[in-house]
């Protein structure tokens, strides 16, 4: 296509033919697009062609620059206003900037309700929600059954703290479309107990859905929402059809093969050849764990500590173990066809370890706060806990648990992704859950006192005890910040009291006994591990 020469630009073509040429072709044409733009600079359709080529590379910064150049040159073009628009509010989040081409766009087109519904979300997300809702208001004028302007509407009404009309946004957004995704904003609104009336509705947006994904999620939801009415029946029965998709693609085999290949690789042996050969640093805080055990509050104490910095899940860790083979099942009469685990890293030299911690600085940002501590709180860890100590044998280790049961149904209920695949299968959760088990027991036998434990019960009952020696198991002074965000009634009050522990069993609600009866498949398979965890929760208690 000559677009120099051409009397209408077809952009439409121009995207199509854009999408199905090879990058070799691609980047050929790129060149001559520029030099075009460059001999041509006031052709807005050669600027316009640019930039579809910037943004087909995700270059959303260049792809701006020419589509402001285009707009100049040709200021009645819909195709480059509404471009222009998408880039900004979808790609690039800069809603100051797309909220001036929005209402440049609704000057051009009045009759299209979407456009204003678009202004109202980018008021919303600069903070104005009171002239959201005026937009929204014209929007709905135009045309009352727009679908996004309900979902909205509720979004600006939530912001508002006004949940009444929030709830009634969304039940108006579900009669115009039965969408998984504002059911479960509904079930989920906060401060909305929903009867049961109104969750057999919404389960029958989950049971007529293709949107299979956004019905797992809903199911979830729904039986959350059951669970606070006490209909605990009801509950389960959406739990299960929560995971009953996701549990079709557990790889059961490869999933239980990291904790062998775990400890085959990182044995005491290994560990104690490699001691001393990572980096000495003693910055870098890992808190470990199932998922649902209190890892969050953890994080959240350890980060109102003005010396430690909070960097959120960081996969490096895992990532590399998964790279080298932590999940790979090694069929016996296979045994050398695959590289293992155990033989990369048994087979890596001490520089490997050294240049490790290196990378791991560079990837948390560890380099630009260098005199901070710093949380890295991704919970599967648990798995990473020998390459840890050998990259960093300085570092902490935080290892949060709570009870099995409790523990595993909270992962059950949650919808996680396919990476928590391991918690859709009941009997599988109950065997996945001992055998993390008898790994952090492993952990204890070759890293003797390496990881400092706490109880998710304790930490709720006993916050401040809990955090106090936490702190102080970092070798760092108290700061009272690091329970600004966790003070409750059951905080002691004073510095002299802090020590005093709480009986644990007063406030901790065991959720799981709701369910005995559905869960037993699961808490066979985990074998003794409850009586053990009972028994160390009632010592703890008598401390």
């Amino acid at each position: 296509m000559n677009i120099a020469n051409s009397p209408v630009f077809d952009h439409e073509a121009f995207e199509e033919r854009l999408l199905n040429m090879p990058m070799d072709a691609f980047m050929r044409e790129m060149k001559r697009t520029t030099d075009l733009a460059k001999r041509n600079p006031r052709n807005g359709d050669i600027q316009f062609a640019l930039a579809l080529m910037y943004l087909r590379t995700e270059s959303y910064a260049n792809g701006v620059k020419h589509l402001k150049k285009a707009l100049k040159l040709k200021p009645n073009s819909e195709k480059l206003l509404k471009t222009l628009c998408e880039v900004l509010f979808l790609e690039q989040k800069k809603f100051s900037d797309a909220l001036k081409y929005f209402r440049k766009w609704a000057l051009m087109r009045p009759e299209l309700s979407d456009i204003r519904v678009n202004i109202a979300e980018c008021l919303l997300q600069v903070n104005k929600p009171n002239a959201a809702l005026e937009e929204l208001d014209k929007a709905e004028t135009l045309n009352p059954s727009d679908e996004k302007l309900w979902p909205v509407r509720a979004e600006v009404y939530t912001k508002l703290g006004d949940s009444e009309n929030a709830r009634k946004s969304l039940e108006a957004a579900l009669e115009i479309k039965q969408d998984p995704l504002i059911a479960s904003k509904l079930v989920t609104l906060p401060g909305y107990v929903p009867t049961v009336e109104a969750l057999e509705k919404v389960r029958n947006v989950a049971e007529g859905s293709d949107d299979v994904k956004g019905a797992n999620v809903l199911y979830s939801d729904i039986g959350s929402a059951y669970e606070k009415l006490k209909q605990y029946d009801e509950a389960f029965d959406c739990f299960m059809k929560s995971n009953e998709g996701p549990s079709k693609i557990l790889d059961r085999e490869n999933t239980l093969a990291g904790f062998e290949n775990v400890k085959n690789t990182f044995t005491r042996q290994f560990l104690n050849e490699k001691s001393g050969v990572g980096n000495p640093s003693d910055r870098p805080i890992f808190i470990v764990g199932m998922p649902r055990s209190g890892t969050t509050l953890t994080e959240s104490i350890l980060a109102g500590h003005p010396k430690i910095i909070d960097n959120g899940e960081l996969p490096y860790f895992h990532a590399s173990m998964i790279k080298h083979g932590l999940n790979r099942y090694q069929d016996p009469l296979l045994k050398n066809a695959l590289p293992t685990l155990e033989k990369f890293f048994h087979n890596a030299p001490d520089i490997y370890f050294q240049n490790e911690a290196e990378n791991y600085f560079v990837h948390s940002g560890y380099q630009q706060r260098i005199d901070k501590y710093q949380v890295d709180k991704l919970p599967h860890n648990f798995m990473s806990v020998g390459l840890i100590h050998t990259v960093f044998p300085n570092a902490k280790i935080i290892h949060c648990r709570r009870h099995p049961v409790d523990g595993a149904l909270s992962c059950y209920k949650a919808s996680f992704s396919k990476f928590h695949a391991y918690a859709t299968d009941l009997e599988f959760l109950g065997l996945y859950y001992r055998q993390y088990w008898e790994l952090m027991n492993y952990w204890r036998e070759v890293l003797p006192g390496k990881m400092f434990e706490v109880y998710y019960e304790d930490t709720v009952t006993n916050t401040e005890v809990v955090a106090r020696n936490m702190i102080d198991y970092l070798g760092l002074e108290w700061d009272d910040n690091c329970l600004d965000h966790t003070r409750s009634k059951k905080t002691v009050k004073t510095a002299s009291q802090w020590q005093v522990r709480q009986p644990i069993y007063t406030s901790s609600v065991a959720k799981w006994k709701n369910y005995e009866e559905q869960l037993k498949p699961m808490i066979k398979a985990m074998g003794s591990i409850v009586e053990q965890y009972d028994a160390e929760l009632a010592a703890l208690s008598a401390h």
